[in-house]
Formats: structure tokens, C-alpha cells, sequence
């Protein structure tokens, strides 16, 4: 559309033709790696999951506050490492600052056990099975103090921002954790599901573009796994997957179309939104979807039309929030690639040494 941005990454030229290897759509607004992912929960990926995952209220239950805990043990076993954190004293911690969430959860009766196991089981990557894989690799080397947890990244090159769950600081070995089920069928060792995948393949991309120079660097290798620590062979090495990363960014533009579209009056899209169109739900996903939308169907029109603007707005809101607007200076995240260090100086945006950024005396004579 006239006036959009598109970010055309590395083209090479063919008589007179430039051939991106990626396209992305308006990459001021930054798209997180894991929505983008949760948009392949469906049989056909889709970016409407998006728009109904802004919808459902915050799930809390049993599964998720045992995944939450696993990042904890996780956490644990690297700060601590080499030595190990008692499981009384981790889960005491755990429920001193989840007591609400426990309470309201209904924690299944075998949830100490599951829990107990997956410690077990990070503890046994961690000491054993990484050293191991790692111990002859003249490459690629694993050192346990050498490692940070959650970083947070941002590529506006690729539109997109995550934060992953271990990342060595030499950049050669990216592991994302799960603490429920891998795909289907469920076996020991497990199979990765799409969606876990798209978001490992995602954080390579990150690196492998962004921060291009590391890359060369490692020689380009970057050693990606998923960790499933429900199983005991949860370690699954995982190399990169060129087609599925196409589909994984065609989505995130489509995402991107969406929440423009949406500020302009396209919210309406749930009024007639249903579980029998293109995109394959899954079963047990259409009796979630439709109650969902029930009340958006069943309201008057006037509690629908106060609904969908008032939506809208939220929206409108969300978007300014990243990419800022044309009247206000200084606003939206994009800001901070697009102003220059005056302008975010004046803004009081930015702390720096001026000494270090003022030209000496000797300069301006020169």
C-alpha cells in the first residue's frame, strides 16, 4: 500500500531484478517471537489466533504454574551450577511468590512429583548430557558460566523481539525450555511440536541477521535445541528449517496487515468470525473459540458497536505504542532507532557523557 515500509533483507541482484532473501512488512512494529508462534496452535497457521489469543482471559492452572516452576529450576541449576539447589528450598521460594496464583489454580494431586522430575531432569542436561555432547566439538564448547538467562532481543531489521531462555554469551548455543508436552505421538525421546519450533527457528534468525557479525564469527554455527523437561531425553538438537521460517514471517506480516487494518474499523472481523472457515481449527479448539464469541454475537447492536469501538481504541493505542505517530515526537519504541542522540538528549530520553560525544577543540580546528 502507498506510503507502507518494507524492510528488503539481503537482496542480491539479477539482471537489473532485486531478490530479497526476506520481505518484512512495516518492521517499525515489532512482533513477538512467541505470538508469532502461537499463530501455528491451529492446523492452518493463521494470524486470527493472534487477535482471539488478545481475547481469552489469562489462563492459570496446574500445567502452567508447573511449566513456571521449571524456569525456576532452570534458573537455579545455572546460577548455581555446579553445584544444585535442594527441591524444598526451590519450592518454597516458588510458592512464596505464587501463593495467589496457587490458591486459585487447583494443583493437581501428583504436582509435587511431576515437578520433583522435572528437576531431575534439567539437572541431568545440565551436568551430564551438555558437557557431554559438547566435550569434543572444537567448535562449539558448553560453559556453564558463561551463560545468560531470558536476554531480550529486538531486530528491527526482521520486526520482531524475544526473550529466550538460555543463550551462551559466545552465541554458539540457544536453548528454548518447555515443561509440557512435545508433539504428537508422545514418546521418550520426544518429537518437537511446530509452534516450539517456529519459536526456536525465530531466535536463530535473530542472530543469524542481526547480529551478523557474531555469526561469522562462530563460523556460522549456532547449536539450537529444545529442551522438553518433561522427558527424560527432552535434549533435542534442531537444525535450521528455510521453509518453515518463510511461513513463520509470512504470517507475522499478515499479523502486522491485521493490527493495522484493525485501528481503521476492520475489528468488526469478529462479528463474523466462525470456526468453519479457511483456517483448520482443531477440535477441541472450536467449542474454546465459539464460546469466546458468543457474547460479541449475542449483544445488541449497541453493546456491539460500544464493543468494537472501544476495541478499536485499544488497538489505535497498542500500535502508536510501537511505531509512535506523526504528531508527537519522541513516542512509540520505534523511537529509538528513528531519533537521532539530539533529539532523544532533548527529550531527556537517553544518558550519556556529553565529554565523550562533544568535539574537542582540537577537532573543530581541524
Amino acid at each position: 500500500t502507498e506510503n507502507c515500509q518494507l524492510n528488503l533483507v539481503r537482496p542480491r541482484e539479477k539482471d537489473g531484478v532485486l531478490y530479497p532473501e526476506l520481505i518484512i512488512f512495516e518492521p517499525d512494529y515489532l512482533v513477538d517471537i512467541s505470538a508469532i508462534a502461537a499463530c501455528f496452535d491451529s492446523e492452518t497457521p493463521s494470524p486470527l489466533n493472534h487477535l482471539l489469543n488478545k481475547l481469552k482471559p489469562a489462563p492459570n492452572t496446574s500445567p502452567i504454574l508447573l511449566g513456571n516452576l521449571a524456569s525456576q529450576f532452570l534458573d537455579e541449576g545455572l546460577y548455581l551450577y555446579p553445584n544444585d539447589c535442594p527441591y524444598v528450598e526451590s519450592v518454597q521460594r516458588f510458592f512464596q511468590k505464587n501463593a495467589l496464583s496457587l490458591l486459585t489454580a487447583g494443583l493437581e494431586s501428583d504436582f509435587h512429583t511431576k515437578a520433583q522430575q522435572q528437576k531431575q531432569h534439567i539437572q541431568d542436561v545440565l551436568h551430564q548430557v551438555l558437557p557431554e555432547v559438547f566435550k569434543n566439538d572444537g567448535i562449539r564448547q558448553f560453559d556453564a558460566s558463561e551463560i545468560i538467562v531470558e536476554p531480550s532481543f529486538y531486530s528491527e531489521m526482521l520486526g520482531i523481539q524475544g526473550r529466550m531462555d538460555f543463550l551462551q554469551l559466545d552465541q554458539k548455543i540457544l536453548i528454548e525450555q518447555k515443561a509440557g508436552k512435545a508433539g504428537f505421538p508422545e514418546q521418550d525421546p520426544p518429537k518437537p511440536q511446530e509452534k516450539h519450533y517456529v519459536q526456536l527457528l525465530l531466535y536463530m534468525l535473530l542472530l543469524r541477521y542481526n547480529n551478523r557479525t557474531q555469526y561469522e564469527k562462530n563460523a556460522r554455527n549456532i547449536h539450537c535445541m529444545l529442551l522438553y523437561s518433561k522427558y527424560r531425553e527432552g535434549l533435542i538438537d534442531l537444525g535450521f528449517a528455510p521453509e518453515l521460517v518463510f511461513e513463520a514471517l509470512k504470517v507475522r506480516n499478515e499479523l502486522v496487515v491485521n493490527e493495522f487494518s484493525y485501528t481503521h474499523g476492520n475489528i468488526d472481523v469478529l462479528t463474523h468470525l466462525t470456526t468453519e472457515g479457511p483456517v483448520k481449527w482443531k477440535s477441541f479448539q472450536k467449542t474454546q473459540i465459539e464460546a469466546l464469541l458468543a457474547p460479541i454475537k449475542s449483544a445488541s447492536a449497541l453493546e456491539r458497536a460500544y464493543f468494537l469501538r472501544f476495541l478499536t481504541f485499544l488497538e489505535t493505542e497498542h500500535l502508536m505504542a510501537k511505531v509512535g505517530n506523526r504528531t508527537t515526537l519522541n513516542a512509540g519504541f520505534a523511537d529509538k532507532w528513528h531519533s537521532s542522540l539530539e533529539e532523544k538528549l532533548l527529550a531527556g530520553n537517553i544518558y550519556c557523557d556529553l565529554e565523550l560525544i562533544s568535539p574537542s577543540p582540537t577537532d573543530e580546528g581541524m
